[in-house]
């Protein structure tokens, strides 16, 4: 008795987990085979898609990668290391908090 029940749950949870990828799988296989027959071809007469550069010229200047190398505030910030902005962040938090509990 013992036997047929594992076995009935075996098959249930087999079935659970296996079945809707066949039956997908069966479905899909069955559609491609009628589409062959059952579609026109399409015709398709779009509009070619704007560019970039007509729709926003001045995003087309972005790629420059010599952007802040001018500037001596931001080499200096893009040169620290992750500890010293750590660093940094907890000291201002620290001293936030202290001018907020006088």
């Amino acid at each position: 008795m013992f036997k047929v029940v594992f076995s009935d749950i075996a098959l249930v949870s087999a079935l659970g987990v296996c079945g809707p990828a066949l039956y997908w799988r069966f479905k899909r296989t069955l559609r491609f085979a009628d589409s062959k027959f059952s579609c026109p071809p399409c015709i398709c007469d779009c509009p070619q898609p704007l560019s970039l550069v007509k729709i926003a010229p001045w995003l087309a200047n972005l790629s420059d990668t010599d952007c802040g190398r001018n500037d001596p505030d931001l080499k200096q910030e893009m040169e620290k290391q992750f500890i010293d902005l750590l660093t940094e962040e907890s000291c201002k938090r620290l001293l936030l908090k202290s001018m907020l509990a006088i």
